[in-house]
């Protein structure tokens, strides 16, 4: 996600039932899932490279098949319970 999109963030890490209802996405026809392009810093479309039973969960490992760029700003991190923007550095220095 972009720097803005800490809203977006916090919604799909909520878990709430209707959240694609409260975000901008499109599937394009080409696309492995939902594009979240308004909150997106970058998408990757995948397919599914593998999958293998862990415990009591399914691991699923992604093939990226196509990347974009979505957003000129930096991207959103998540640490310590804070959120923060990648620091850009100037080109110059």
């Amino acid at each position: 996600l972009a720097d803005h999109a800490q809203p977006a963030a916090a919604l799909f890490a909520s878990g709430t039932p209707d959240r694609f209802d409260r975000v901008a996405w499109d599937r394009p026809d080409s696309a492995g899932g939902p594009h979240l392009y308004r909150a997106a810093h970058a998408i990757a479309d995948c397919r599914v490279g593998q999958h293998s039973l862990v415990g009591d969960h399914v691991m699923v490992l992604g093939e990226v098949v196509r990347t974009s760029q979505e957003s000129a700003s930096a991207p959103l991190l998540y640490g310590r319970r804070e959120y923060a923007a990648w620091p850009i550095r100037d080109k110059a220095a």
